[in-house]
């Protein structure tokens, strides 16, 4: 095969594995602290009703919070994929994993919190 000289013979295809299995690595470890910090914000735009930046204020209500979540998700998918398969599959599981779930709770299985009503699908603000 053939080798690339500056690599102390080592076959290119080896050179090419190495490079695709670094960034294969660094894709996943991109996708797995994006996902968390995801998580978190959702976690502080639900629990505060406000947010300061400098010497503003902004006011968080659904809508709000809808937006920000959206950009970010968007964000996050143009980063790490960016195909239309990858954003219909994220749609589909936005919308279909709540009232995916709404059978255990109709069940008792569990229960969400009265502040979790404003969630999309389960609020009727678009519906």
């Amino acid at each position: 095969g053939d080798y690339n000289v500056d690599d102390n013979a080592v076959p290119v295809d080896a050179n090419q594995r190495i490079d695709t299995t670094r960034e294969l690595r660094n894709r996943a470890i991109l996708a797995v602290t994006s996902t968390a910090f995801i998580i978190k914000l959702s976690e502080l735009l639900q629990t505060h009703d406000a947010i300061a930046l400098g010497d503003h204020r902004f006011m968080l209500d659904a809508t709000t919070n809808l937006g920000i979540m959206a950009a970010v998700d968007a964000v996050q998918w143009a980063i790490l994929d960016c195909t239309p398969v990858a954003l219909m599959a994220a749609t589909i599981t936005a919308f279909g994993g709540p009232l995916s779930e709404l059978p255990f709770v109709a069940n008792g299985f569990w229960h969400y919190v009265p502040e979790s009503a404003d969630y999309l699908p389960m609020s009727g603000d678009l519906f």
